[in-house]
């Protein structure tokens, strides 16, 4: 009838359509039918947003640290220090990349004369002097990037594990060595300089986060640092185990 409401002469279009054949219409058709869903085609085709996300930095640290160095028993080396920076930007899992920077300093003794062999040495003033013992301070400059994983973001305390490599440059290689002659001890004083960078050095470290704030933390490592080839900036492999606690500042609250 003419007088129909429009919306009641839709609803019977709609009756009448749905008597067709099956396959052509559903018994009770909507508008997605006759529209594509233009959303759903175009994520189809494009990467899964959960692996994009896996890869993108959610925030990031900077912080101060000192360390202290323990060598293997029977080393040359007596121990030594270390301060420097840190950086670090985070992911969504709590896998972080760990940059820093720090200048070291290793202190040496050693009279055995096998250990004092694998230094160069300076000649004594007369032939017949006798080497009584060798003593030195080195320091250098060490860059190092790597990779981590901490566990138990919910926490307070927060477990980690890292692994990565460091770049090594000697600024100072003092050496003196103490001689034995008729006339009694005296000194004679070198210092070696090597301007190469090294980069044969692996760091394996473990350690705990301290969170005592939302944008600030406490952080502890034990580290364990093995260097491949002592002939590039040293004069021994610089092989030891670090102790280090540092304060970080967060730029994003976690």
């Amino acid at each position: 009838p003419e007088t129909m409401e429009p919306a009641l002469r839709y609803t019977q279009s709609l009756n009448q359509l749905s008597t067709r054949p099956p396959g052509l219409l559903s018994k009770h058709p909507t508008l997605h039918l006759y529209q594509p869903d233009l959303k759903a085609i175009a994520e189809a085709g494009a990467p899964s947003p959960q692996l994009l996300d896996y890869f993108r930095p959610q925030g990031g640290l900077a912080g101060l640290y000192g360390q202290a160095l323990l060598v293997p028993a029977g080393s040359s080396t007596t121990g030594g220090w270390t301060a420097g920076l840190n950086m670090e930007l985070q992911f969504p899992r709590r896998q972080f990349l760990e940059l820093n920077g720090d200048w070291t300093g290793h202190l040496l003794y050693a009279k055995d004369p096998a250990t004092i062999s694998q230094y160069p040495m300076v000649p004594p003033n007369d032939p017949l002097d006798e080497l009584h013992e060798l003593k030195g301070n080195l320091q250098f400059l060490q860059l190092y990037t790597g990779i981590g994983q901490r566990f138990r973001p919910d926490k307070k305390l927060q477990p980690m594990v890292s692994l990565g490599i460091a770049g090594i440059r000697n600024f100072r290689q003092a050496i003196r060595y103490e001689y034995y002659s008729a006339n009694g001890e005296y000194k004679l004083n070198e210092n070696f300089r090597n301007k190469d960078w090294s980069w044969s050095n692996v760091r394996l470290g473990t350690g705990i986060d301290w969170q005592l704030a939302d944008r600030l933390s406490l952080h502890s490592r034990l580290s364990y640092q093995h260097n491949f080839d002592k002939n590039v900036a040293a004069f021994i492999p610089l092989k030891y185990w670090t102790i280090r606690l540092g304060l970080n500042y967060h730029f994003e609250k976690k």
